[in-house]
């Protein structure tokens, strides 16, 4: 008999946010004038009208549901990983500039005058989000006695998939394929990392 899964309030609303981002971003891929997936990455949706109205409506969800994580986790994390408070203190402000990171991107389109910008910007998203999935992967990975370690393991993927996206955008093809693979992998991760936390009531209901 397969085992229910606990959702909880808080669960659902990131299912949900998360989602709803892929939905949108695959609705954008589908308006936007002959998108090749292994030629334009993701910001080549926002140059483009109507792909860069659900772009930018997808991005903003994404950073509207990380910011409702942290929101919920905050004072529960601090508590739960009291080994590691200080650590998990930078985490959240990684993650507060993060999110400041995927609202720029949506600012600054990534062609004509603002091109430089939303490139810092996106470099800058990737390079928190692999140091973030692996700084917490490890530490709840150290710390949790009864703690999945699948979840870790897929933080540190997640992780090395940004490496590999950085080496490839620079010199070689398929980029714009593995930065994709790579927003999935960090979404499920997220996903997870909240269904994982469950059990340690740091959410709420």
């Amino acid at each position: 008999m397969l085992r229910s899964i606990k959702v909880s309030n808080t669960l659902k609303i990131v299912i949900t946010g998360l989602g709803s981002t892929a939905i949108l971003l695959i609705i954008a891929m589908a308006l936007y004038p002959n998108y090749n997936q292994l030629e334009l990455t993701i910001s080549k949706l926002g140059n483009i009208w109507p792909s860069s109205f659900f772009f930018s409506l997808a991005l903003l969800i994404e950073a509207s549901t990380l910011t409702y994580i942290l929101s919920k986790v905050k004072r529960g994390a601090l508590i739960l990983f009291k080994e590691h408070k200080q650590d998990m203190l930078i985490n959240y402000i990684l993650y507060n500039i993060m999110i400041l990171c995927i609202i720029g991107v949506v600012i600054f389109p990534s062609q004509g005058a603002t091109s430089d910008i939303h490139d810092a910007i996106a470099i800058t998203l990737f390079i928190l989000m692999a140091i973030t999935t692996t700084w917490i992967s490890s530490i709840a990975n150290a710390e949790l006695e009864a703690w999945n370690k699948n979840v870790s393991y897929l933080g540190y993927i997640c992780s090395i998939s940004v490496v590999i996206l950085g080496y490839l955008l620079a010199f070689g093809v398929l980029g714009p394929l593995i930065q994709k693979l790579t927003v999935v992998l960090f979404s499920v991760w997220v996903i997870l990392m909240v269904y994982a936390l469950q059990k340690y009531s740091i959410f709420g209901i």
